[in-house]
């Protein structure tokens, strides 16, 4: 005879009368406050991933000195996968990076003052887990000797050309007091004489609806189509004692080929036909101004 009872149960064993043992089961344990659940067994069942992912910053060097655009690169790793690197600077919010595994950010540190920063950048996985923050020490130096006041050049542009104009962008740093100046001549490619242009205009981004970096700009009028020019741009600010020249070549845009299909020449001689023939302008159009007042 075999005979148990639930729960605390007590089961006997007879062999024909004779009672030959008795047992008493102790109840199963289950998990509850106070209790820690029993750990998942990846064998058995698809666990949660708790994983945080991992994250290095490789540039830009511990304590870099930099300026200008300061491009931070980096990798990631997880467990399963990373989705997202975000970076921060100081305390700014975090920004999303371009690439996972190997990522990198640009920062314009010309938007921040002189001085000592901190860059960070942090990885997400899949679930959701995010990794420690790794950090990196900087030091941001746009303006010379950390003169907010003194002129520094950090890139100069030439605007798409047309047909007889060059525009020209210089991005700067400092000249807080708007006491600097950049001046402008320029000449065929070839030639030995130079034409003197209107100087740059100090650009006020504070009046601009949209975020324009700080800068210098101007055109460069009065130019032939299709034809190389050497552009001199002198920059000069007496807070620093700044003197430096900086030269770029350009190409005025060429005069387009008729349309091949219907080509036209137009002839204007007053502002109600120019505007008539500008509304009306089909690619290949040539407008001919008559002299006069438009």
């Amino acid at each position: 005879m075999h005979k148990m009872l639930a729960g605390g149960a007590l089961s006997i064993f007879l062999l024909g009368t004779a009672m030959v043992g008795v047992t008493a089961a102790q109840p199963r344990a289950a998990a509850g406050p106070g209790r820690p659940a029993k750990p998942c067994n990846p064998r058995k069942q698809t666990c949660p991933d708790t994983t945080p992912p991992s994250i290095a910053i490789g540039a830009p060097a511990a304590d870099a000195v930099v300026n200008g655009t300061v491009t931070v690169t980096g990798t990631a790793s997880d467990n399963v996968g990373v989705t997202l690197v975000e970076v921060q600077v100081d305390d700014s919010a975090f920004q999303a990076a371009t690439g996972t595994s190997n990522w990198t950010f640009s920062v314009d540190s010309t938007a921040y003052p002189d001085g000592g920063h901190r860059i960070r950048a942090r990885a997400t996985d899949a679930s959701g887990n995010v990794s420690a923050a790794a950090s990196r020490s900087v030091t941001f130096t746009n303006s010379p000797s950390g003169n907010p006041d003194v002129l520094a050049i950090l890139n100069v542009r030439v605007d798409r050309p047309t047909l007889h104009a060059l525009g020209v962008q210089v991005l700067i740093s400092g000249d807080d007091n708007r006491s600097g100046r950049i001046d402008v001549r320029h000449r065929r490619a070839g030639d030995t004489a130079w034409v003197q242009g209107l100087p740059l205009l100090r650009v006020m981004p504070e009046t601009i609806i949209e975020s324009v970096p700080q800068q210098f700009a101007g055109s460069i009028f009065d130019l032939d189509p299709g034809t190389p020019y050497e552009i001199e741009l002198h920059a000069t600010d007496l807070d620093g004692a700044v003197d430096v020249t900086y030269q770029a070549i350009a190409t005025t845009r060429e005069v387009p080929v008729t349309d091949p299909v219907n080509a036209r020449t137009i002839q204007v001689s007053n502002a109600a036909a120019l505007r008539t023939a500008l509304n009306a302008a089909q690619a290949g159009d040539v407008i001919l101004l008559a002299p006069g007042t438009y």
